[in-house]
């Protein structure tokens, strides 16, 4: 299997700059800092009004990364998803273009498939009455209808088609028919970080559906800030991890924030050539508004995270290899390497968010305050209440391209 060693990832200039930055850090025992420490009020995190302004105006009116290529690779290929409770489907047509569908049939309303999978026959059946649509999403059948739809045009009945965008391996979908999606929203910043990876060529492994008693937010800030490893996870992964140097890079709809390895401190008196960035550290990068990729060795993490009420939500991870594994050995260290992520959130970082969230819920807190070494949370929360600002704008929304 591949390593980060045989393979460059992040560009050789920006490992350097990165590298140099944390290293200055650690020989000053600082981290980097923003401007001013910040204090998000409890109603971001336990107000319905809240979340409901976050999903008319951020998630409805904006795109959101919800897959890769890996997830739809070839014809007929397929996998669903879900933005602010609306059901969407992704499918890879049959001269090889990514479509984007609302997930319900132009019938009765039937979800056409759910998970990651491909449609036999390059058709895709509604489960409930078996209307057939083809990749496309043109209406093709109507099985044993007994005429009871003549005098409606077949035409007018196609799927739902909403904006899609395959860029650099990443896959966004708007789920408003005249909404925009610009490389911006897809991190065009760091392209060359996600061509280094080939995105493009990696291999769906396993996904994983957990509910989480907290607001959407409290469990993407976990992997925001490092600081917490130290004590949260004092007997799992300190051993391998610092809590600091923070340092991260930011962007307009998202970041690039990675967290370090102990392995690092061995950098100090070795020569740049020598250097590798991802040997001795995990890079993330957040796309707003609630999807996290991770690079970690030998596996990419995507994880995507669904609100469900002011205090709960649901995530999804999925693991993906740069080769489609199927031999048993490479399959068990990847399962078990699955399971190790699913084991430090599940026991430690979420359920620690939790007790946050009641606390939040209860009034016992009013606030949260976010520290100037916690740049990146803070980098999140001003990006989310831009556009939360932007979204109560009236003609917001701009011409399709």
């Amino acid at each position: 299997m591949e390593s980060c060693q045989e393979k460059e990832t992040v560009r050789a200039s920006d490992q350097t700059t990165l590298i140099h930055r944390l290293l200055d850090h650690l020989r000053a025992e600082t981290t980097q800092l923003s401007e001013a420490p910040l204090r998000v009020p409890a109603s971001h995190y336990a107000s319905d009004n809240h979340l409901e302004r976050e999903l008319s105006t951020v998630f409805r009116e904006g795109p959101s990364v919800v897959g890769l290529t890996a997830d739809a690779r070839a014809p007929g290929d397929y996998f669903s998803a879900e933005v602010a409770g609306f059901p969407l489907l992704v499918v890879r047509g049959t001269e090889g273009r990514l479509r984007a569908f609302a997930n319900a049939c132009r019938h009765r309303g039937g979800r056409l498939a759910q998970g990651r999978g491909c449609f036999e026959g390059s058709a895709i059946r509604c489960p409930v009455h078996a209307w057939t649509y083809d990749l496309e999403g043109c209406l093709t059948h109507q099985p044993n209808a007994r005429g009871g739809f003549e005098k409606i045009d077949p035409g007018t009945l196609g799927l739902r088609e909403l904006p899609c965008t395959e860029r650099n391996g990443l896959v966004a979908v708007h789920p408003q028919a005249d909404g925009r999606i610009a490389p911006e929203h897809l991190l065009e910043e760091f392209a060359d970080d996600f061509q280094s990876f080939d995105l493009p060529g990696l291999h769906a492994f396993a996904s994983r559906r957990q509910t989480w008693r907290c607001n959407w937010k409290l469990v993407l800030e976990t992997f925001l800030e490092s600081y917490h490893v130290f004590s949260l996870h004092r007997d799992s992964v300190n051993e391998w991890y610092l809590s600091h140097p923070m340092v991260f890079d930011e962007a307009d709809h998202g970041l690039r924030f990675p967290v370090v390895r102990r392995s690092i401190e061995g950098l100090l008196d070795t020569p740049e050539s020598t250097w590798d960035l991802l040997a001795h550290a995990t890079i993330q990068y957040w796309f707003a508004p609630a999807s996290l990729l991770a690079f970690t060795w030998d596996h990419w993490m995507l994880w995507r995270v669904e609100p469900t009420a002011a205090n709960s939500c649901v995530t999804e991870v999925t693991l993906y290899t740069s080769e489609n594994v199927t031999e048993e050995t490479k399959r068990e260290h990847f399962e078990r390497t699955l399971e190790l992520h699913l084991r430090v959130a599940g026991s430690e970082d979420f359920p620690s968010q939790e007790r946050v969230q009641q606390a939040l819920s209860s009034g016992a807190s009013d606030e949260l305050v976010v520290g100037q070494n916690e740049l990146a949370v803070g980098h999140f929360h001003r990006t989310l209440q831009h556009l939360l600002e932007a979204g109560a704008r009236p003609h917001r929304r701009q011409p399709r391209e």
